[in-house]
């Protein structure tokens, strides 16, 4: 099937910028002996970590409301029209607007923490030997995939934003059923090119599956939406304390919260809270600005 060609433009770019990344050595050599440089999935106990109901209180959706993947018929006169993506965008943020309200969101964030040091942390401490410090996104990046004539995030590596090396990413769809056209796609390994969307088991519950993959390196993309189907998913990501680089533009500006292991070696906690900004995606503000060879862009 033949691409558009702005997309092949973006993917040259993607790609030479993963090619200008390749000297990650150590943080490379340290994922690919603990089996965390290739796309990976980890189950998730929904009923444990309600991120999908704790996010529907948040937003003030009534179980009388259409389901989340049905969360466009919210939006007056929608369209997926290329003509109407400003508009539908700003009607977007405002409904996701409750999750900048610190008191509204607290429950949400709270399972968030709990899913990262419950599940996420003990992850990484089993492959990354020493680990007992986990950094995190102080606040996970929401996205909303509605029905679009438009691919909303172009061919890219996180690498592009200043994402340190040894830094993974963390993906978990919210929402059922997930059309591959609605779905986020990705590379399994840096320069791989087996270019695929992410989709859980059909058996799998909603919020039930957790991918991880090295997004730093791996190109990654979204196509039109040409489903009737809204994505909602979140994504952050998490850096092994024996990789962290506290001297990165986004540990300086406080993108992370930590957690660590307690002195029994038993469990994480949360020890710290970073600063919530436009790095972390809708509703807090825009998308940053990403640095690639030759110069600034967006």
């Amino acid at each position: 099937r033949t691409r558009p060609l702005k997309f092949e433009q973006q993917l040259v770019v993607a790609r030479r910028e993963r090619s200008a990344l390749a000297s990650d050595g150590i943080a490379d050599a340290v994922l690919a002996r603990a089996g965390l440089f290739t796309e990976h999935t980890l189950a998730i106990d929904p009923e444990r970590y309600a991120l999908v109901d704790a996010l529907k209180s948040t937003l003030g959706f009534s179980d009388e409301q259409p389901e989340l993947h049905q969360l466009h018929t919210h939006l007056s006169d929608f369209s997926a029209s290329a003509a109407r993506h400003a508009g539908v965008m700003r009607q977007k943020k405002a409904l996701l607007a409750p999750l900048a309200d610190k008191a509204r969101s607290a429950i949400f964030l709270g399972i968030y923490d709990a899913l990262v040091c419950g599940v996420v942390a003990p992850h990484l401490a089993s492959r990354v030997a020493g680990t007992t410090t986990v950094h995190y996104a102080c606040m996970p990046t929401l996205r909303v995939q509605h029905p679009s004539e438009l691919a909303t995030i172009r061919p890219h590596v996180d690498g592009m934003y200043g994402l340190q090396p040894g830094s993974l990413n963390c993906w978990l769809p919210l929402t059922t059923p997930l059309p591959a056209s609605a779905s986020l796609h990705i590379e399994s390994a840096p320069g791989r090119e087996d270019f695929h969307p992410l989709r859980p088991d059909p058996s799998a519950p909603a919020g039930g599956t957790l991918f991880c993959f090295y997004g730093r390196r791996c190109v990654h993309y979204t196509v039109p939406n040409s489903s009737d189907c809204t994505r909602i998913s979140l994504d952050f990501r998490v850096v092994p304390g024996p990789l962290f680089d506290r001297e990165n533009r986004l540990a300086q500006s406080g993108y992370y919260s930590m957690a660590a292991i307690s002195p029994s070696g038993s469990v994480f906690t949360k020890k710290s809270m970073g600063t919530i900004s436009s790095l972390h995606g809708l509703p807090h503000a825009g998308k940053p600005a990403c640095v690639v060879s030759g110069g600034i862009t967006r």
